[in-house]
């Protein structure tokens, strides 16, 4: 069998883990119509801006060339490519022979001390009977004390002995000296405290935590408030004093606080009370890299066994790992071995999962049951999972990060093996079976305003701008903002673009190659053009709100309209008279009676547009109500397993059920490998509820997450003189967040930024909160309000701060940088879905955009 290699950090390598080739060719095909306008090559401007920005540029274009300092500057890509290899962490990976010692930072500090002097002078002993008392019952009390802590230790340090995690874990707090850093990260924190009741200590705000090593091998966790400007001069985590110090010892306890945002409890139990340390990370990898050095120090033990189990034929195998093996297992590999198959590639994963996956194999082909076999003949590309009630979290191809997710996940989630799902991109209803239409792009000149009128107040409305589609959107933003594939559309009317372009045996020519590494680029550098169409989108259009497209007839065309196509586009006004240039215009009508006119460049590209759109409006106006059934079947299946009713399925994950986990259910296509696989370029879309202070009502938007932005729109305009609501055919832009700057945070962590509106009190329902909801497309549920939300959460203020990167300084030595400030309450923005479900995969898709571009912006 024919084999092959490719780098494991390219961006094919990175797809092939988790799709097979005709899904990759699938999603990444797109149809440009039409030609490109005359204006788009030729539009400089002339006016007097123009011309001074103009001249700006070439000014300083002749200064960079006579400088020669060309080659000192590095053009920094959209998406960096081991960022979407692997899951974004800020630590340094080197081949260690465990999980745990590649998890830590290794950050050496060297400690100054400050030289103090004191001559002693004598003195005369007072009291030398009452001392000698004071020291007798201290003794006593020490005596006390470490008996109790002998009884609690006893078989400890014989079971620890044989566990590889601690042994590691001994080895690397040996290589540090007392007093130095660990591990250090900024996270937001919020502090509460329980006597009788639990009662919120400080608000959120962002802080520095630092693991730091003590005398006798002990850890204390930190917390500090040092500014930006300090971080980088390490004598200042020695010389600062922190705003608050544990030592990780019995009376601490840490755990997950939330399993969908991944953020973290830290409890110290005193006497009388309990502090509770949440901590949210920007990244759930740090966050579960976190846990599991912190209950390493806590001398929690982790067994090394795998429990899987198999939903598809009700099998669970329990799969024992020699630590050999997981040594070996942990060395990754730079390279993918790829087999070449008769239909399609098989390719060799990450050591750990690619000896789980043969291990698993090679016990059930010992089986004579029917089940098992037909599952083995028919088992495509199986991976792992982690199950919680109904939801799925998919694990990226990392040995090292699937080893601690298991040790870790292990009490809150079932690890399972399904077959790889996609969504789907096909649909069937009574007997019809519709596939996915190929998403299309191109020029277009729109013809009415925001209200739909074809006329301004002195001329007629006309621009041109670049329309694309993306599952069931249309976006369109100016032309001079549009980036169009680097094709020649001259004479061709219609063009499929597609990087991964397939033979009759579903191979990539290109693949084995020697022009694989550009073509890879080639393929990334398409992969951010099109995400960059949505990101720079100004409006979007939901086309399942809309009822009908049609043309429009040549004599309801304005004369200026044909002439501004005949310019704008030919750069020729006698074409007004020709009628397949001119007769190009459709119209596109929406639900609220508003309607939008679009001009293509001629006849057959209207046509086209108008069949194409139709057919994407069909298609996802079946899969969305597909959707929607999927969801209410699966919680009515749950219902009747747990034999629950509405009220306890909305609000299940607000507390850990071992019976819930072990009998529910989930559906691989609601919560399916795309977020992780990146098969799309939105990541989610929808409607949501907004509100930017605690007090403050929320407003409804159309939302859309992709390429590490969750970007907001308007559903309305109203009237600057009568503040009146006007009904418009497409959504504006609002407002765009950048993830990697946030914290997102959910459930009841969301309860200080809410308002408490029920305060009265339901006698057939005591101590209900929520509120019956049914929606149009026939969705009931009941949660609290908490249950529904989540919160992004900025730094508020920001301080100059200049030489903040002393590598930086020969080439930019007036450099100023803004940075935000540490240990102060930030600004919030709460979001509130219509349902638990609907929440948990906002959250979980959006954590995975931080992950992914965490690594980038070096956070």
């Amino acid at each position: 069998m024919e084999a092959f290699e490719i780098p494991r950090k390219s961006f094919t390598a990175f797809r092939l883990s988790y799709l097979s080739t005709p899904e990759i060719s699938t999603t990444s095909k797109s149809v440009v119509l039409g030609k490109f306008p005359y204006i788009w090559f030729e539009d400089e401007g002339h006016g007097l801006l123009s011309e001074t920005v103009r001249s700006a540029k070439d000014k300083a274009r002749k200064a960079l060339d006579d400088s020669g300092s060309e080659d000192e500057f590095e053009v920094q890509p959209i998406v960096d490519i081991s960022s979407v290899n692997r899951v974004a962490t800020n630590y340094t990976y080197t081949e260690m022979e465990s999980a745990l010692t590649e998890a830590t930072v290794v950050m050496r500090q060297s400690r100054r001390f400050k030289k103090k002097m004191s001559v002693a002078t004598p003195e005369p002993i007072i009291g030398f009977k009452e001392d000698i008392v004071k020291a007798e019952r201290e003794h006593r009390r020490l005596r006390k004390k470490f008996k109790k802590l002998a009884s609690r230790s006893t078989g400890r340090a014989k079971r620890s002995t044989k566990n590889l995690g601690y042994r590691i874990y001994r080895s690397v707090i040996r290589s540090y000296r007392v007093g130095e850093v660990i591990l250090k990260e900024r996270v937001l924190l919020m502090v509460k405290e329980t006597n009788c009741d639990t009662r919120v200590n400080e608000r959120w705000r962002e802080v520095s935590i630092v693991l730091r090593k003590l005398a006798g091998g002990a850890v204390a966790l930190q917390m500090y408030k040092i500014d930006d400007r300090k971080e980088s001069e390490p004598q200042q985590w020695d010389e600062e004093k922190p705003e608050v110090e544990y030592e990780l010892d019995s009376e601490v306890t840490a755990n997950f606080y939330s399993v969908v945002d991944k953020s973290l409890s830290i409890n110290i139990q005193k006497s009388h009370w309990c502090t509770i340390n949440i901590i949210k990370f920007h990244s759930q990898t740090k966050s579960v890299r976190w846990l599991y050095f912190i209950k390493q120090v806590l001398g929690h033990t982790f067994p090394s066994d795998f429990n899987i189990h198999i939903p598809d034929i009700g099998l669970t195998l329990d799969i024992s790992l020699p630590e050999s093996m997981i040594i070996d297992t942990l060395r990754e590999s730079k390279h993918m071995k790829i087999e070449v198959l008769r239909k399609d590639y098989k390719v060799t994963h990450s050591p750990l999962i690619q000896h789980l996956l043969n291990e698993i194999f090679t016990k059930l082909g010992e089986s004579n049951d029917p089940k098992v076999i037909h599952w083995l003949s028919t088992a495509y590309r199986p991976w792992f999972c982690f199950r919680n009630y109904d939801r799925l979290e998919w694990p990226s191809d990392e040995s090292e990060m699937f080893f601690i997710q298991n040790q870790v996940f292990r009490d809150y989630f079932q690890l399972e093996l399904r077959t790889i799902v996609s969504e789907k991109r096909f649909v069937e209803m009574e007997s019809i079976r519709l596939e996915e239409p190929t998403p299309i792009e191109g020029f277009l000149s729109r013809l009415t305003n925001s209200t739909g009128n074809e006329q301004s107040i002195i001329r007629a409305f006309y621009k041109v701008q670049y329309f694309s589609t993306c599952d069931n959107l249309l976006f369109f933003t100016k032309y001079y903002r549009s980036t169009p594939p680097a094709v020649k559309m001259e004479g061709i009317e219609v063009f499929e673009n597609c990087e991964y372009e397939l033979d009759d045996s579903n191979h990539i020519d290109w693949l084995d190659s020697t022009k694989f590494l550009m073509r890879d680029r080639d393929a990334l550098v398409e992969f951010q053009r099109r995400g960059q169409l949505i990101v720079k989108a100004d409006s979007v259009i939901d086309l399942t709100s809309v009822v009908d497209i049609q043309p429009v007839e040549l004599k309801k065309i304005k004369l200026a309209h044909r002439v501004l196509l005949g310019v704008l586009w030919y750069s020729n006004a006698s074409l007004v008279d020709d009628e397949f240039i001119t007769d190009s215009v459709f119209e596109i009508t929406t639900l609220n009676g508003s309607k939008i006119r679009l001009q293509a460049p001629n006849r057959l590209v209207r046509d086209e547009w108008i069949r194409r759109l139709t057919d994407i409006r069909n298609y996802w106006d079946i899969k969305k109500q597909d959707q929607t059934e999927r969801f209410i079947q699966l919680r009515k299946r749950n219902m009747q397993a747990l034999k629950i009713n509405e009220y306890v399925d909305s609000n299940i994950n607000q507390e850990y059920n071992v019976v819930a986990l072990e009998r529910s259910q989930a559906d691989p296509y609601l919560h399916a490998i795309d977020s992780l696989a990146i098969c799309n370029h939105l990541m989610m879309s929808g409607y949501l509820y907004e509100k930017y202070k605690k007090h403050s009502n929320f407003n409804r938007f159309f939302v859309v997450l992709s390429s590490g932005k969750l970007i907001l729109y308007s559903l309305y305009k109203r009237s600057k003189l009568t503040g009146e609501w006007k009904t418009v055919p497409y959504f504006h832009h609002e407002l765009t967040i950048a993830l990697p700057d946030c914290y997102v945070y959910s459930g009841f962590q969301t309860e200080s930024d809410l308002v408490q509106s029920h305060q009265t009190l339901d006698s057939s329902h005591p101590g209900y909160k929520a509120l019956p909801r049914i929606y149009v497309d026939g969705w009931k549920s009941q949660e609290e309000e908490s249950v529904r939300c989540f919160t992004l959460w900025f730094g508020r203020k920001r301080s100059l701060r200049t030489k903040h990167d002393k590598s930086i300084e020969p080439r930019n030595p007036n450099l100023v940088k803004i940075v935000s400030k540490l240990g102060i309450t930030g600004q919030s923005i709460v979001l509130m879905a219509r349902s638990r479900q609907e929440r948990e995969m906002w959250v979980s898709r959006i954590d995975a955009e931080i992950d992914r571009y965490s690594r980038l912006y070096n956070l």
